[in-house]
Formats: structure tokens, C-alpha cells, sequence
């Protein structure tokens, strides 16, 4: 029997928390004498945010994103084209083609975007270059090797770029930190 905590007590935990955190702060006013005196130790500023490199990590994702997106949309058919052009081309090249197929499965794998048809195509275009059951096989080894690098990355990108969103997501929304709660408590048994 799994006992999760249930939304109303860690809502309940919340504002004890915030209200015992409260109670700890201390107040501008004896932030700013404390800043005045001189104990040896120096305020450092806060860095500029075009000097962060997490802020251009995240531009630069965010433009790849939206031109990607844009490109798609604007060449629809000829998005179409250029996948059946790399399948047959991984048909004609299949050591080449195994690893520009597994690192074009784990670019649509970060950006989000689905991978159903390069998984079929995968599957199609193996099984004629190795036979049935040994191309079934040899795609979904490739498939799943591109899948896992590429959930493993966005992972780390969720955990360690992109964490200070998260955090704002949570301080805005309650069912964020509800939800971040729940699975740091219980994270094994709620995945």
C-alpha cells in the first residue's frame, strides 16, 4: 500500500513553511545596516544577465526552437521530401546513416518533437538493408539509443539549465510545488 501524501497536507506543510520562513527574514532595514558596516566581507553584485552563460544557453535553444518550428510550418511538403531523402539515404549508407539517425532522433527528441515517423521509417528502411528480424532489431537498437541520449539530455537541461524557471513556475503556481514535492518525497513510487 503506497501512502502519498495528499494535496491538502502539502498545502498545509506549505504555509507552515512559508510562514516559519517569514518569521526568519530579517528586515530591510537592518539588511541595509548590516550592508553598511564593515566586517571584511563585500557584497558582490549580482552578474549582468547577458553576462550568465545559462541566458544564452537558453536564447540560443529558444531561436534554434523557433526557427525549426518556422522552417517546418513555411516548407510543410518540403519537410516531407527531405525525410524520405534521408531515410533513402540511410538505406544506401547504413553505418553513416546509424548514427545521423541516432543523432537527428535525439535533436527531435530534446526539441519535443515527435518521433513516430522516424521510428517507423527506421524500421522500414533497416529491415531492408539487414533482413526482417536482424533490421527490426538493428532499428530498435538505434531508436532507443537516440531516445536515451536524448531524454538524458533534456533531463540535464530541465535539471541544471533550466531549474531557476522550474523554481519561478513554483513559487508562481502552487500545483507546481505540489507537484515538485510529491515527487522529491516519493519520486519512485508517482513515475
Amino acid at each position: 500500500v503506497v501512502n502519498l501524501p495528499t494535496i491538502a497536507s502539502l498545502q498545509r506543510r506549505r504555509s507552515i513553511y512559508r510562514n516559519h520562513k517569514q518569521m526568519r527574514q530579517p528586515s530591510l532595514e537592518m539588511e541595509n545596516d548590516s550592508s553598511n558596516s564593515n566586517d571584511g566581507h563585500e557584497r558582490i553584485p549580482p552578474t549582468k544577465w547577458y553576462m550568465n552563460w545559462k541566458t544564452w544557453m537558453k536564447i540560443s535553444i529558444a531561436t534554434g526552437i523557433l526557427t525549426f518550428i518556422t522552417l517546418a510550418i513555411v516548407y510543410n511538403k518540403q519537410t516531407g521530401k527531405y525525410l524520405k531523402a534521408f531515410l533513402e539515404w540511410m538505406q544506401d549508407n547504413p553505418v553513416a546513416g546509424s548514427f545521423t539517425f541516432i543523432g537527428v532522433y535525439w535533436f527531435c527528441t530534446v526539441m519535443f518533437i515527435p518521433g513516430s515517423l522516424l521510428t517507423l521509417g527506421a524500421g522500414f528502411v533497416f529491415r531492408e538493408v539487414a533482413g526482417p528480424w536482424a533490421g527490426i532489431f538493428l532499428a530498435t537498437v538505434i531508436v532507443l539509443t537516440g531516445a536515451a541520449l536524448g531524454a538524458s539530455t533534456a533531463f540535464l537541461l530541465g535539471r541544471f539549465v533550466f531549474r531557476s524557471k522550474v523554481e519561478q513556475y513554483k513559487n508562481k503556481y502552487e500545483k507546481f510545488d505540489i507537484i515538485d514535492k510529491i515527487v522529491e518525497q516519493q519520486g519512485l513510487k508517482v513515475t
